[in-house]
C-alpha cells in the first residue's frame, strides 16, 4: 500500500539536493523526466529563465511512501513512481526528479516538478482535487502490481492523517512542537527563521543580516562554540534549539548549508549563461538566415531578368525570321527549300490582302 502528501517545498535548488543525497539513495534509483537528473537543477533554471517566471513558487514536491511490512523492492517503488508521473496528465510537459528513498524502514518516493512547464512556460497549479486524483491514480498503479491500497485519509496504521506539511522535516519537527506546547513560541519563531534563512543565505554576513531583518540578533563569534539568538531580551543558544527540534544549528551545519547555497547561486549564474548564449545563437541565426534570403532573392531577380532577356530575344529574332516581308537580299541567303516556303507564304498572303481590299472597296 502507498500514501501521497504533498510537500509546500520553496526551494528548488534546496529540495533537489535533499531528495539526491548519496546516503538516502542511489544512482539507478533517481530518474529525471524531461530532464537528465544530474543537471536536472540547471535546466529546470534554464526552462525559468527562457519564460520570464523566476519568481513565485518554484517547484511542486509530492512523497509516495509505502508501508514498511508492504513486500516491495526499491526498483519497484522507484518503477510504480515512473508510473504515476506517467499516467497523470496533468505532468505532461513538466520536467521532473523522482528519486527512492531507502534509508527509512518504510521506502517511499519523492517526486520533485519544475514549477513552469517547458513546453509552453505555463505554471503548474495544485488543489486538493488535483491531489485527491492523484491518490486514486496512485492505487490504480499500486493495484496494477498486486500490492493494497490503505483506507481513504488514513495513515498505514489506520489512524487519521495529519495535514500538517512542510518544506523540510526540520520545520515539521518545528511546527509539531510547538502546536503540543513543548516549546514557547518565540523559541518557536526563531527556529522557523534559522531554517528559513539557512537555505537563502550565502554566508555568515549575509545570514545574519536576514535574521536581523526578521527582527533576531545574532552573536555569533569565532570565540564562541555555540551561536546565540536574541529575540528582544530572550535568548536561546544553537544548542539549545538543536535539543528542542533535533535539527542541526551548529556552526559547521549552517556554513556547510551557506557553501551549498554560493553553489547553487553558481549553477543558476551558468543557466543564465547558457540562456544569454542561447538568444544570441538565436538573433545570430535569423541574421544569417536574413542574409541568406536576400542573396536568394538577388539570385532569383537576376535569374528572372536573365530570362526575360533571353524571352525578348528569342522572341525577336523569331518575329525577324518569320515576318511577312523579308528582303530579296535575305531571301537568297537562305537555304533552297526555305527560301521557296518563304516565297510561296509571302505570294499568298499577298493574295489574301488583296481580297481583303476588294472586299472593303465593294
Amino acid at each position: 500500500m502507498a500514501i501521497i502528501k504533498s510537500i509546500s517545498s520553496r526551494s528548488i535548488k534546496h529540495t533537489l539536493k535533499y531528495i539526491t543525497q548519496e546516503a538516502k539513495t542511489s544512482t539507478k534509483l533517481i530518474t529525471g523526466i524531461n530532464c537528465e537528473a544530474d543537471t536536472a537543477l540547471m535546466q529546470m533554471q534554464v526552462v525559468k529563465k527562457v519564460y520570464g517566471k523566476i519568481n513565485g513558487r518554484s517547484c511542486f514536491h509530492y512523497v509516495q511512501s509505502f508501508a514498511p511490512d508492504e513486500k516491495v523492492t526499491p526498483e519497484l517503488v522507484h518503477q510504480i513512481g515512473c508510473e504515476l508521473v506517467a499516467k497523470c496528465k496533468k505532468f505532461t510537459g513538466f520536467q521532473a526528479v523522482i528519486a527512492t528513498h531507502i534509508d527509512r524502514e518504510h521506502i517511499h518516493n519523492h517526486i520533485v516538478f519544475n514549477s513552469v512547464r517547458m513546453t509552453d512556460g505555463k505554471k503548474m497549479q495544485s488543489s486538493k482535487a488535483d491531489l485527491k486524483a492523484l491518490k486514486a491514480l496512485s492505487d490504480e498503479c499500486c493495484m496494477k502490481h498486486g500490492l493494497t491500497i490503505t483506507e481513504k485519509g488514513k495513515t498505514f496504521a489506520g489512524v487519521e492523517r495529519e495535514e500538517v506539511s512542510t518544506s523540510r522535516t526540520g520545520g515539521y519537527r518545528v511546527l509539531m512542537a510547538a502546536k503540543n506546547g513543548n516549546v514557547d513560541s518565540w523559541v518557536a519563531d526563531i527556529a522557523v527563521a534559522v531554517l528559513e534563512n539557512k537555505h537563502l543565505a550565502v554566508s555568515r554576513e549575509d545570514f545574519c543580516e536576514r535574521m536581523n531583518k526578521a527582527g533576531i540578533e545574532v552573536k555569533w563569534t569565532d570565540g564562541r562554540k555555540n551561536i546565540t539568538f536574541y529575540f528582544g531580551k530572550k535568548k536561546v543558544r544553537s544548542s539549545r534549539l538543536q535539543e528542542y527540534f533535533k535539527i542541526d544549528f551548529s556552526k559547521e551545519g549552517l556554513e556547510s548549508e551557506f557553501e551549498s547555497n554560493r553553489e547553487g547561486d553558481r549553477a543558476t549564474k551558468e543557466a543564465d549563461k547558457q540562456v544569454a548564449g542561447r538568444k544570441e545563437s538565436f538573433e545570430e541565426a535569423i541574421r544569417a538566415a536574413g542574409s541568406e534570403l536576400s542573396a536568394r532573392t538577388a539570385e532569383l531577380r537576376a535569374e528572372i531578368e536573365r530570362a526575360a532577356r533571353e524571352l525578348s530575344e528569342s522572341t525577336g529574332r523569331s518575329e525577324a525570321t518569320d515576318t511577312r516581308y523579308t528582303s530579296e537580299e535575305e531571301i537568297n541567303t537562305l537555304p533552297l527549300k526555305r527560301k521557296t516556303k518563304l516565297v510561296w507564304q509571302q505570294s499568298e498572303d499577298d493574295d489574301m490582302d488583296n481580297s481583303r481590299e476588294r472586299d472593303f472597296d465593294a
